[in-house]
């Protein structure tokens, strides 16, 4: 992949991508056990860790909690509220977000920080509270009538992706039992709420809706309940994204959103779906971006920008990089293919860095 770094502009985006083998049970990555990776010390990944663990210490659970006491009508501890996007309603665009990926953060930092699991146990036990004073089953940072398909404010099903996350980051990597239970009874939640949208569940998924199919296929694997297989399914859109992948077809689509889908799918081909390993294999080629050079049945091709990002670009670095794609295909033209080390030197010299795990040959 070719990555933006440096000087270039920022709307600048160019990749090679190759499409891969289908998978087999022999090349499919396996996760090493959960503990059983050693973090060296003074490392960069140590380094960051210490600086991570920071920002949580800053943060702390009560704050974390805050916007969803306030919906549940509980005590907030008075804990002082986060700032921005993540601010308790009526102020805060996006309430919610922000403090599952932090019940996600300490989750996965417990691992290798054992005084975490306590602010887990606490967070996981707060919104537990927060659930039972809801009615049981539904649980969240704002009210309930923003899922109405006339509302959908703050882009609600994208952040319930979030808390299901950081709800089963909790019981995968910090034992919480409560965790789970409080993710099962949420997603029977959220299935009586898409039975509820009926023809109007269409119109739902425009809206931004980020990894729903990821969290209910990670649901369905530690639980086993054919019914939340079934209800990740829905949560995808095969006729308008995944029959197109599969078909060799382009698609674009705001990253954010359609990488969150294409996790999804790859969960689903992982656990379940065979036809879903397809969609998953040729979205490699047919992600979109701004430039791509593809390989391709050993046949490499040049692609113009989307027709919606021709005009985010400047003239001059758009000619420069097609300058450097148009060489490469060149010499692959005349026998002489450049090697991935020279394509490397030619693009650092424009701002460019080249992913050597991916090759030309």
């Amino acid at each position: 992949m070719l990555k933006r770094f440096g000087f270039a502009p920022p709307l600048i985006l160019a990749t090679v991508m190759v499409v891969a083998k289908p998978s087999t049970a022999q090349d499919r990555w396996q996760a090493p056990p959960i503990g059983s990776v050693q973090i060296t010390p003074s490392s960069p990944i140590a380094d960051g860790l210490e600086v991570n663990r920071k920002v949580l210490s800053e943060i702390g659970v009560d704050r974390a909690l805050l916007a969803f006491r306030v919906q549940a009508g509980l005590s907030t501890q008075d804990a002082k509220p986060l700032g921005g996007w993540a601010g308790p309603e009526p102020y805060g665009p996006f309430p919610g977000f922000f403090e599952s990926h932090f019940l996600s953060a300490i989750s996965l930092q417990s691992v290798h920080d054992p005084e975490l699991v306590p602010w887990v146990h606490k967070m996981v036990a707060g919104l537990a509270e927060c659930q039972r004073a809801m009615g049981g089953q539904y649980l969240f940072a704002s009210p309930e009538e923003e899922f109405n398909p006339d509302r959908l404010d703050g882009v609600v099903w994208y952040r319930m992706h979030k808390l299901l996350e950081g709800l089963i980051a909790a019981h995968r990597y910090a034992k919480s039992e409560e965790a789970l239970q409080i993710a099962i009874t949420l997603a029977e939640w959220i299935e009586g709420r898409v039975k509820q949208y009926e023809e109007d569940f269409s119109k739902v998924k425009k809206i931004e809706y980020g990894g729903m199919t990821e969290a209910l296929a990670n649901l369905y694997e530690i639980t086993g309940r054919e019914s939340f297989r079934l209800l990740a399914l829905q949560w995808e859109e095969p006729e308008r994204i995944l029959k197109r992948f599969a078909n060799g077809l382009d698609f674009n689509e705001h990253a954010n959103t359609l990488l969150a889908k294409m996790v999804g799918a790859a969960r689903l081909a992982d656990l379940c779906n065979w036809w879903h390993k397809r969609a998953r294999r040729d979205a490699g080629d047919a992600t979109p971006g701004r430039y791509r050079l593809a390989h391709a049945s050993r046949d490499l091709r040049v692609l113009q920008p989307h027709e919606g990002h021709k005009q985010s670009l400047s003239n001059y670095w758009r000619d420069k990089v097609h300058r450097i794609l148009r060489a490469i295909v060149m010499e692959r033209d005349l026998g002489k293919p450049r090697s991935p080390k020279r394509i490397q030197n030619v693009l650092s010299a424009t701002g460019f860095e080249f992913d050597q795990r991916l090759s030309l040959q």
